[in-house]
């Protein structure tokens, strides 16, 4: 059963959509404004805290139309399996949005800093973007849908130790480019693709990531907020 509940209404009462990363932080917004608009919605997480789990239970009770797939996006069979299911649940795909992923400061030196390291964090933030729409794809061709890929602003400014993510977040604004344009060359079928950047979001990973690598966290908050130009704060999730 599904229901709009949301005064921002964008017409997808009755559509499904696919997120991955969806138990937690900008995922988790995602996933409940699109079931509140009256999407049904399939999401994906390792779920290693039972957080799915949770929301699905909290959705399903306010009768929004919620799926939870436990899936790790980077075993090839879990992905290939979590899309089936969604099919076989729903008959049919009208959105993905791609979003898992995190911060992973594999960089040039230090500890995190090896070949096997770099290639793990591709694995993580970077191939399940592209396997997860060549799976999805044909059903987004039937229903003339979109794919909506969360990235980084580190594609664009960089960061300094964190090699991999940049590259990886690089990647995902070039497939953008490379797909919007393979989306396009059936206009009787088009699939459009977009590209969200956000910048410093407070989410779990944002407050692991200074609990990590700085002393004092609120202090280095204090002074990456102070650089915002709009309100000198970080943006939400819901946001």
């Amino acid at each position: 059963m599904t229901k709009n509940s949301n005064p921002f209404n964008p017409g997808l009462d009755g559509k499904i959509a696919i997120v991955t990363g969806g138990s937690k932080g900008i995922g988790k917004a995602i996933v409940e404004l699109l079931a509140q608009c009256g999407a049904n919605v399939a999401f994906l997480a390792r779920d290693t805290g039972g957080d799915g789990i949770r929301l699905e239970q909290e959705l399903q009770r306010q009768d929004y139309g919620a799926l939870f797939i436990k899936a790790d996006l980077t075993d090839d069979r879990a992905r290939e399996g979590a899309v089936r299911n969604v099919i076989d649940t729903y008959s049919g795909i009208d959105i993905l949005v791609n979003n898992a992923g995190h911060n992973d400061g594999v960089g040039l030196t230090g500890e995190n800093a090896t070949p096997e390291q770099f290639r793990q964090s591709m694995a993580i933030n970077l191939t399940p973007y592209y396997d997860m729409t060549r799976l999805c794809w044909p059903y987004l061709r039937d229903s003339k849908g979109g794919i909506v890929n969360i990235g980084s602003k580190v594609s664009s400014t960089g960061q300094g130790g964190t090699s991999a993510y940049a590259a990886a977040n690089g990647g995902i604004v070039a497939l953008t480019r490379e797909h919007a344009l393979e989306g396009a060359k059936d206009p009787k079928n088009p699939v459009r693709v977009n590209c969200v950047v956000p910048a410093e979001v407070w989410n779990g990973h944002y407050k692991q990531w200074l609990e990590t690598y700085f002393p004092d966290p609120e202090a280095q908050r204090a002074v990456i907020e102070n650089k915002i130009p709009l309100g000198k704060r970080m943006t939400t999730p819901e946001e």
